[in-house]
């Protein structure tokens, strides 16, 4: 198993719903943003990157 750790703000609405098994699900858009550095006027540069992040279960239901 592989853990990681994401702290950002949620990009959109979440969606909770059913599968086909109806095995509830919760789906949600998370923005984190890196560093790159300054550029030559000395401005901090940084870059967005967006996460679908899938949760299932009684996790999906405690969380929506």
């Amino acid at each position: 198993m592989n853990k990681i750790i994401l702290v950002g703000g949620i990009g959109r609405k979440p969606e909770f719903g059913y599968t086909r098994n109806n095995k509830p699900y919760l789906r949600l858009v998370l923005a984190t943003e890196r560093y790159l550095g300054k550029d030559d006027q000395g401005n901090i540069k940084t870059a967005t990157d967006w996460h679908v992040v899938r949760l299932y279960g009684k996790r999906a239901e405690s969380l929506a």
